[in-house]
């Protein structure tokens, strides 16, 4: 990756004129709302361990038979749905026989009868995963004789079984993917006859409504044992404020404790002592519609689940980096390693270090929902060891991972060095560093999580994202002091940055916004690209990638497709 920076923090007067306008969003939500629980003494309880049953739900948008299937007729098909051992099947109903005698069928676009085709399941979120099966046949009576199967995966057999990982509602087996993506798959042979299905496997209200999400957070952020913990949940609006809701409900384990309040925006939980190695939790907040006590129930609600996280205790066995939230396997999640610079801390146990990575992780979920819904495909970690954070020097990104970088934290997407000193900050090859202090009236001041300022968020733009830098002075309505010597290229998937204009009025067409935009150009004077001109719609202000502020389409754009592609990753 090329070096990537962002303008010196000393000449963003805005930055400090911003940090001084807004609060700390979680102490003070936590004081102001807590306390007017207390006034009207809402109601809670602790009780024994309870989870929101999630609606399991699978589509099928649509079948098309390769080769008709009889000889004597059309395909009549049906389908029968397996979801965490529960079978289903459509056969006999209106959606299902109205559909009959054709060898391309697309259920959803009956105005009737499209429901048959849904198949779903209650399903306890504290399973972690669960099995899905989809098997389609071709209903045969008469000389026809017995029903025939469509081989739908094109591997050994023919049914198409999935994974559903429901923290994070992906999916992988015969086919890998995210809830509320129609994928499509074809047999190979195996069967009675060759089919292509188009499905949708979704978690009804799983993060997917427009008004509740959920922020969820513990502290001490590295518990040492002895220690209790305290769980903080909040339940956020599309604006990123604290949205009162029906019901948040924070879970410490699977079989222990639970606290439950009533309509609040934050629920606050002390749990343990914990005397490790390791815990876990969740948090949840709900709508219920109706207030009829199921929001699976014919009236959806809204539902926003934080996953489970499970959060080290002490020193780990073997293992030089420290999981502090931990969402799922290594293989399947993005894994952010936060690095002690030896110059500012002590070390990993160094108090400012740990509450500036309190402070980073808050403010990482505070900078945007395309970062808040997807909390649980990020891990983070605490390096043991130290680094060094240079800066952007002479042209140079000169920052200095630990010794044993590549062969201890090789499991990594991309570290960041946390500093206190006065650098401009940069990143390359998936390493940042990131000041956490600045400086106010020549007084060093902690960055504080606050809404809409993300100096953290922008360096992982580039070392975790592969996103660009979009300010420079030039561009109209751009802040007068930015450079222009940021590190500037176009990605080849989903870019924020093009180097023609047409590629950027293509992408532009995309936007459902796009028509109040333009594609603005700018000249880099960065000497890697010096004098190359560069595009983007992106607004010249107010954006995680020009100024530090939440990220806009195209940031949102490149974020999710690195969130969508992580198998593997």
């Amino acid at each position: 990756m090329s070096n990537q920076q962002q303008t010196n923090k000393k000449s963003q007067i805005n930055t400090v004129q911003m940090f001084i306008r807004f609060m700390n969003l979680i102490s003070t939500v936590k004081a102001n709302i807590f306390l007017a629980l207390i006034i009207s003494i809402a109601p809670f309880n602790i009780r024994d361990a309870y989870a929101f049953d999630f609606e399991v739900k699978v589509t099928i948008d649509k079948l098309s038979a390769q080769v008709s299937f009889d000889n004597t007729s059309e395909t009549d098909f049906y389908a029968r749905v397996t979801i965490d051992g529960t079978t289903t099947n459509n056969y006999g109903t209106p959606g299902q026989l109205v559909l009959e005698g054709n060898d391309t069928i697309e259920p959803g676009l009956l105005n009737t009868g499209a429901s048959d085709w849904s198949f779903s399941k209650l399903v306890d979120p504290t399973k972690g995963t669960i099995p899905i099966m989809i098997e389609i046949f071709d209903d045969d009576d008469g000389f026809n004789f017995g029903d025939d199967q469509a081989d739908i995966f094109n591997g050994p057999g023919s049914n198409l079984n999935l994974t559903l990982d429901l923290t994070t509602c992906t999916f992988t087996g015969g086919v890998s993917g995210s809830c509320g993506v129609s994928l499509s798959s074809s047999g190979n042979g195996d069967a009675d006859g060759n089919a292509t299905i188009e499905f949708t496997v979704e978690i009804v209200g799983f993060n997917e409504s427009s008004g509740v999400h959920i922020f969820c957070i513990h502290e001490p952020i590295w518990p040492q044992p002895g220690q209790q913990v305290k769980i903080t949940a909040i339940a956020i609006a599309d604006n990123l404020k604290p949205r009162v809701v029906d019901e948040i409900a924070i879970t410490q384990g699977t079989t222990s404790s639970v606290l439950e309040e009533t309509n609040t925006a934050v629920s606050v939980f002390t749990a343990g002592p914990f005397n490790g190695p390791d815990f876990n939790y969740s948090c949840t907040a709900l709508n219920d519609e109706n207030n009829d006590g199921n929001p699976n129930g014919p009236d959806p609600g809204e539902i926003a689940f934080s996953g489970y996280r499970t959060v080290t205790v002490g020193l780990p066995q073997n293992s030089r980096a420290v999981p502090l939230i931990k969402t799922g396997f290594e293989s399947t999640r993005q894994d952010i390693v936060l690095i002690p610079d030896n110059s500012s801390f002590t070390g990993a146990m160094d108090g400012d270090f740990l509450q500036d990575v309190q402070n980073m992780i808050e403010l990482y979920y505070q900078s945007g929902l395309v970062l808040l819904d997807n909390q649980g495909l990020v891990n983070f970690w605490i390096a043991q060891d130290t680094g060094l954070a240079g800066g952007f020097e002479n042209s140079v990104c000169d920052n200095n991972t630990p010794n044993n970088w590549n062969t201890d934290y090789t499991f990594s997407n991309s570290g960041v060095i946390l500093h206190r000193n006065d650098l401009r900050d940069c990143a390359g090859n998936g390493i940042a560093s990131v000041q956490t202090i600045q400086f106010v009236n020549g007084m060093p001041v902690p960055f504080q999580p606050v809404v809409g300022f993300t100096p953290f968020v922008h360096e992982l733009g580039h070392a975790l994202f592969g996103l660009a830098d979009e300010y420079c002075y030039t561009r109209p309505g751009a802040n007068p002091n930015s450079s222009c010597d940021g590190g500037y290229w176009q990605a080849l998937v989903n870019p924020n940055l093009y180097m023609t204009f047409q590629s950027c009025e293509t992408d532009r067409a995309t936007d459902p916004n796009g028509g109040t935009k333009t594609c603005q150009s700018f000249a880099s004077e960065a000497n890697s690209t010096s004098g190359q001109t560069f595009f983007t719609f992106d607004p010249p202000a107010k954006d995680m990638m020009v100024d530090n502020q939440l990220p806009q389409f195209l940031d949102n754009r490149r974020i999710n497709g690195v969130f969508i592609n992580c198998t593997g990753c």
